[in-house]
Formats: structure tokens, sequence, C-alpha cells
């Protein structure tokens, strides 16, 4: 079975910078260098080797020449107790796993591999009196934001090449630039409300800063790119006749606050270092239901949030992002909204959703016959309440599914945007399909041997949509893989009897068992990559087994590549011990079984992607690497068809009851009725 680049996706790009004297093209940027220390740095250039060493600001790389960084080296001239570290995201390898240091080199020399991202941080002593910041030129986007001090810079999963790098050590806590980007500085504080507009006007409390002037509506409060979170803020509204405002925050250890704030009072602390996390805003009085207020806050790690308004909560809980920058607007009742309000809160796995408008259940005819009864139906409380964190669209299949498993258990996953998924999970070569009902025929171009071709949105809707897949056969591609201790060897041979594993259950037991992974999945996910009768990975051509078919990357020859990784592993200096702590080479069943299974482990289910769905379409909030990327296959049915093989064989054990959690996504702005199967009529 085909399988994406083994890479991450699509990190947060929030950035700013300090002033400083140096020029990136395009920008200049003003700042206060520091005498006592000069940051010096070189990168290994595709077709050029590597160029000599520039200093505190200048452009190291190329830009408008299609070449890409495949290493660099970054050392520090001082006379304090000041030391760096960097490390890279490299193509087909991903983050380095050590960090290097004044002047080793991070990346790769000689073997074409392109840099994808970056991120450095100072070290000693002094480290805590200076910021080192960075930024990087990155094929299709360009000049990036500025970050500092570990921040990533770059993307991943998108196969974007770095070109350029800039590096500069500031003072710590260094002004901001006068501007960048486009970017205003941050303007001196002050503590007067100042009416504009509708008199709606507003100020925030900033790590490191205080008190902001009030800005009017419309405007930023607030900082981005320079990692500095809210503490409070004050809302004032005048002149407008038989409407005041109320807010509330919810608050680092606090949680929501438990009383509503009135035009100017400080919502939020003051002197605690307490981040704020998010906000719900509303309008009381007579004259109220005139109009509606809108607003969206700028979030650790997600950037701008949509458009929340009239009282629901906006940011994130359970996740510990701090809010850094907040907008407010104020429309008469009925107007557009002044952007997207899909996705305005985010909330971590198992936390209900209590105060975020859910979708309505809606037409009966959206559901099965078998579901239609539970639709306005709720089931006992104890389970009500377990559900609450779910689109009232998902619960009725839940109730269905709860009538006949009662012993199961199903927890939500944020996985934000709807449309964001759709788009990141159609993108060219990431979702495939072969039959030509589910193909994209505006991209009729073979993307991967054996006639996979780019699949249609519609298709990629249908198997995304996790309504689709909330029945006993196809839920198990949302059943958390890691061992549940309850399985079998026997219960194994329930997938295997009939197939090229037959006669392995012991070795499938037992790898599952060490590598803490349900048994039944590595024999299922075994057949989903070879094939019920095996393949030429999985009966040791050349002397190698590669049961799941690691390495085996998207295109002609993806097997070869998959047996070369079998008997050859990666030859990085940067992993010395990658061969040894998996084996290689897989000179037998036992020895590609188990270290595979360890390798899912250790790369997958340990790191967020702990379903079948989430191996297959990368799209939670909370995992290890970025939406959309680090996807394990891009067959676009996989983990359903992989899903129904596990479903068979815990039916066929009798374990089918057995106690086990479902981790579903949940996605705002999803369409009320389950999207269609473009393969049917």
């Amino acid at each position: 079975m085909i399988k994406k680049r083994i890479a991450a996706v699509a990190a947060t790009l929030v950035a700013s910078v300090s002033l400083t004297n140096f020029l990136i093209p395009g920008v200049t940027v003003r700042a206060a260098l520091d005498s006592a220390v000069q940051v010096n740095y070189c990168t290994h250039v595709q077709n050029i080797g590597w160029q000599n060493p520039v200093s505190n600001g200048d452009v190291a790389g190329t830009e408008g020449q299609s070449l890409r960084l495949e290493a660099l080296k970054v050392t520090l001239s001082t006379d304090m107790d000041l030391g760096i570290e960097y490390r890279s995201h490299i193509q087909n390898i991903g983050w380095e796993e050590t960090w290097h240091a004044n002047g080793d080199m991070s990346g790769t020399e000689g073997q074409s591999l392109r840099l994808e991202a970056i991120e450095i941080r100072l070290t000693g002593s002094e480290a805590a009196n200076y910021d080192v910041w960075y930024c990087t030129h990155v094929q299709n986007i360009g000049w990036m934001d500025w970050v500092k001090n570990g921040e990533r810079s770059g993307t991943e999963g998108f196969s974007l090449r770095q070109e350029g790098l800039a590096i500069v050590i500031l003072p710590k806590d260094s002004p901001a630039p006068a501007n960048i980007g486009g970017v205003p500085a941050t303007p001196a504080p002050s503590n007067d409300p100042v009416p504009l507009e509708n008199g709606l006007s507003y100020s925030t409390h900033v790590q490191n800063i205080g008190w902001q002037e009030y800005v009017a509506a419309g405007s930023m409060a607030g900082t981005t790119g320079q990692s500095l979170r809210l503490e409070g803020i004050k809302i004032n509204l005048t002149d407008l006749d038989g409407v005041s405002v109320q807010y509330k925050t919810h608050i680092q250890n606090i949680g929501w606050e438990s009383t509503w704030k009135n035009n100017n009072e400080l919502s939020g602390t003051s002197g605690q270092s307490l981040r704020l996390e998010a906000i719900m805003i509303q309008l009381t009085g007579p004259n109220a239901a005139n109009y509606d207020i809108y607003y969206r806050t700028h979030i650790q790690n997600i950037g701008w949030s949509d458009w929340a308004y009239n009282g629901n909560p906006c940011g994130s809980a359970g996740y510990s992002y701090r809010l850094e920058a907040i907008e407010i607007q104020i429309l008469p009742v009925g107007s557009a909204a002044p952007g997207s309000t899909a996705v305005a809160f985010h909330q971590a796995d198992g936390q209900a959703q209590a105060e975020v408008p859910l979708a309505v259940a809606g037409d009966l005819s959206n559901y099965p016959a078998n579901v239609q009864p539970y639709v306005n139906t709720p089931s006992d409380p104890d389970f009500e309440a377990s559900i609450a964190g779910f689109p009232d669209t998902y619960k009725p299949y839940l109730r269905a599914l709860h009538a006949e498993h009662p012993s199961w258990a199903f927890s939500p996953v944020d996985c934000g945007s709807w449309e964001n998924a759709l788009n990141l999970e159609t993108r060219d070569g990431v979702s495939l399909a072969a039959n030509a009902r589910y193909q994209d025929p505006n991209r009729p171009q073979v993307v991967d041997a054996g006639g996979w071709r780019n699949a249609s949105r519609e298709c990629v809707a249908f198997y995304l949509d996790p309504r689709n897949s909330l029945t006993t056969s196809t839920v198990f591609q949302f059943v958390d893989l890691r061992n549940p201790g309850n399985i079998s060897a026997q219960a194994v041979s329930a997938i295997t009897s009939g197939t090229y594993l037959a006669g392995l259950e012991t070795t499938i037991y037992t790898a599952g068992q060490n590598a803490n992974l349900n048994p039944l999945f590595v024999a299922s996910h075994a057949i989903q990559e070879c094939g019920v009768h095996g393949s030429d990975s999985s009966n040791g051509t050349n002397g190698v087994y590669n049961h799941f078919n690691i390495g085996a990357t998207n295109g002609d020859g993806a097997v070869s590549r998959g047996l070369n990784f079998a008997a050859n592993g990666i030859n990085n200096p940067n992993y010395p011990d990658f061969n040894a702590r998996y084996n290689i080479p897989w000179t037998s069943p036992d020895l590609s079984l188990t270290n595979g299974s360890r390798w899912i482990f250790n790369n997958y289910t340990s790191q967020g992607q702990n379903t079948i769905y989430f191996m297959r379409f990368n799209t939670r909030l909370n995992n290890c690497y970025s939406i959309g990327g680090h996807q394990y296959m891009c067959a676009t049915a996989s983990a359903r068809n992989e899903g129904i093989r596990m479903a068979n064989g815990y039916t066929a054990s009798g374990l089918i009851n057995n106690a086990m959690t479902f981790y579903i996504p949940v996605y705002s702005g999803l369409p009320a009725a389950p999207s269609p199967d473009p393969g049917q009529g």
C-alpha cells in the first residue's frame, strides 16, 4: 500500500523582530546590536556547496535561484558564557534528534536532501539576557516572519525547501521594530479609554509591556509574533444608546471567571504572570438585540482564530495556549460577519464544548434507518454526559452504538475547521484513489504506480467525514491502537486466517505486546500494506522483509525503496544508532514485524496519531506534528478499510463487546448531513 513521505506538516508560522540594522529583501529592520556578541553562520547550498560565513542578520543562502539549503553551521563570537544550539527538519528524515552546537553541521552533505525548517536557541548563563531571532526564505512563500528562542521557522509536510536564512542576537526583550511587513510598532501605553466609531474601545495588559493604549473597534490590541501573553483586558462602550458590554476570560490555573465584567472593568489579572486562554463578550441593555458583537483572538501555535460572536467562547481550553492579541467589532444585527465563524474556539480531547454552539441534529432523512430512533431520544444521563463534547449531528450515531455496545467509550478530538482539513487533504499527492469513480477528473495525471491518481474532493470528504464511519463495522478506524491488554494470540488468527500471515500469529501477538500496539492492528496493518496474499515486501525478496512498507515513499520503485530501508536503514551521521535500535537489516518476518511495530509506535501511536484514522488523516490539533502532514498512507479509503478488517477480527474472536475507547474527530463547520459517497448512484 502506498504511503506519504515520512515528514510533518504546516508548523504555525508566527513571528516578530527586534530593532537592528540589517536588510532582508523587502524588509528593513532596525535594532540595537550588542557589540559583546556576534552570530556567524554559513549554509551548504545545492549546486554551490558551503558558502562563506556571514553574520548579524546578513543573508546566507540564495534568493530567486530555486536552490535548496542542505545544511548549516552557526557560531558565536563572544567572551561571555553564551552558546548557541540548532537543529533542522530534513527531507525524508524529519527533525534531528540531537541539537548541534558551536559550528557543528546540522543537516546533510552529499545526500541532496533539502532543509525544510530550523530551530535555534541560546545556552549558557548569559542566555537569559539575550534573544536569538531568525527567519528563513521558503520555496513558494518567500521570507517568513521572524521567530526566536527555539521556535520553528519554515514548514513541515509541504515538501518546500528552505533557500535563505538570517540570524541576529539582540538584548533580551529589545523593543519591537518600527515595522516589518507592515505590522505597526506597539504604541505607548495609555490608561484612558478612547471612544471611537460607535464608542467601542479596548486595552490589553501584555507580558513585559503592561497596559497598552486603548484601540478602536476593529483594531488589534496585543501583539503577534513576539510570543507575549495577554494577561488582562478592559473593554469600554460609549455612545451606543441603550447598549453596554460584558466580558469574562479563561485564565491560566483559574479557568473561566465566575462573574461577567462590565464596561472598563479588568478581566484577567495584573501582576500575576497568568495568561489569558479564551474570552467571551456579549452586549446587554434594552437595545442590545439590535447589534451583534464579533471578536477574534490570536492564539499561540494556532494564529488568528475565526470570529466568535454574542457571548460564545473564543480562544482555547485544555492546551495551555496563551492569547496574544484580540480584535473586536460591533455590527448592526443581521450584518454579514467580518469573516469566517467556523473555528473560534478549540478544546482539548474529551473536554465538553459547554457554551459552544453545536450543529443541530437536523432532518431525520439525514440519518440511516437504524439511527433515526436515536435522533431526538437522548440515552441515559451518564452516557449523554460522556458525549457532551460531540456536535449534535454525531450523537444519534453514538447513541445507536452505545445501545449495541454499552461498554464502549467515545472521546471527542478537536480537529478544527472542516474546510481547512478538507483543503489540506485534497492537495496534490496527499489523497489518492485507484477507482475512476473516486478520482478527480481535473487532475488526471498518475501520481503513483498502479494507476493511483488524486482523489476528488467529494471522495476525500466522504472518507474524512467521521459521521460516515460510526457503525460497528467501520468505527474501528477510531479505536485506540495502544495495546488494550486483553487480546490473545488466538484472537489474532481471526484476522490472519486465509492470508499470507497464517502461521505468524504468535509473532504478531508478541510484536504487538512488545511495542505496546494492539496485535489485531499489527495483523490488519500488515495485510493493508501487503495485501491478503502478500507482496514482494513480505515474501523475502532480496533476503529482507518489510511488512509495513516503511520507507516505501510514493512513486515508481516504492517497493524497492522500502526493501532498501529494510536492508540498509538510514545512513545519516546524525542518527548513528538508528539501524541498531531497529535491528536492521530485517532478514526474517519476525524482525520485520517486531521492529516495524516498534517504529510505528515510536513515530505515530505515541505521538498523537493513535488511531488508524489519524495515521491516514493527521488533522488533530494536539499531536506532535503539524496538521495535514506526517501521514502514513495516501490511499484515501485505507483507514476505513483497515478499520473494517479490525472489526471483523473483533467479531470473529468474540471480543466485539470488550471495553475500548474510540477517539473520534470533531470538526467545526461540518455540513448538516454527512458527506455523500460519490461512488454510489
